[in-house]
Parts: C-alpha cells; structure tokens; sequence
C-alpha cells in the first residue's frame, strides 16, 4: 500500500475510499477499540475512542462537572 499511487495523497485517498476501506477495514476489526487507539498513537496517527452512550454515562469526568444530568421517566 504503501507504493499504491492510488493511495499516495490526502487527494487520491478519498478517491479511492472504497479500496482503502477493502484493505483497513478487516484489520482494524479483529482490533479492540482500545488496542487500535494505542497501535495507531504507538506509529503517531493522532487517534482517540469514539465514546459509546454508556461510556459517557460511566465518565467520573463529567458527573464531577455537573454536565451528566440524571432523569426519571414517568
């Protein structure tokens, strides 16, 4: 892939999303979201999680800020 002039640029990338999709999309699914962040930060691709509902709702972080709200349903 690396040598694919399909894939040489930001430009030529998003041309041809469907063939980067075909090669990445396997690997990173036998990956746990965790593991993919790490490997992806370990060769210096900015990368972060993508929060789930229940992960925010688990996040000490915003509770202690006031932003998670709890609510009754009647």
């Amino acid at each position: 892939m690396l040598n694919d002039p399909r894939l040489e640029s930001a430009d030529a990338r998003t041309k041809n999303q469907a063939l980067l999709d075909e090669v990445v999309r396997p690997v990173f699914a036998e990956m746990t979201r965790d593991e993919a962040v790490r490997r992806l930060l370990d060769v210096g691709v900015p990368a972060g999680p993508v929060q789930t509902s229940d992960d925010l709702l688990a996040c000490p972080q915003l509770e202690a800020r006031g932003v998670r709200v709890t609510s009754r349903r009647n």
